[in-house]
């Protein structure tokens, strides 16, 4: 992804995803990285269904194709694609998602970590 600011407000953004990091965060940002590469790293169980959740950043939403769908016990683990990106979300057992679906998930930006391509350092 690239960090972009936009007015005030600094983005993790890529083809297919441009979420916002909260503020909090977004301060922790070195300058030395707006307009510049980075990884995203979001935990599984720190993305949800959009359905499921009721408190969320509307700039936290992005949409998935559904990959593939594996229950197990007391969740489901969702493998997801947005454009050449897989990621996994850790969801409740009940939510209705099917290989195949496009579905609008909400992942949880103050959880996010952001490292540097070429370091992997940690910058967030």
């Amino acid at each position: 992804c690239t960090i972009v600011k936009d007015n005030s407000n600094i983005y993790a953004s890529a083809k297919g995803f441009k979420l916002r990091i909260p503020f909090e965060q977004a301060k922790m940002v070195v300058k030395d990285y707006i307009n510049k590469e980075a990884v995203l790293g979001v935990r599984p169980e720190h993305i949800d269904a959009k359905s499921t959740v009721r408190d969320y950043d509307p700039e936290s939403i992005f949409e998935a194709s559904v990959w593939v769908v594996e229950p197990v016990g007391s969740e489901k683990l969702a493998h997801i694609k947005v454009d050449q990106y897989t990621l996994v979300a850790r969801l409740d057992p009940h939510v209705d998602i099917k290989p195949g679906q496009t579905v609008e998930f909400v992942a949880k930006m103050d959880l996010a970590h952001v490292f540097d391509k070429e370091t992997e350092r940690t910058v967030l």
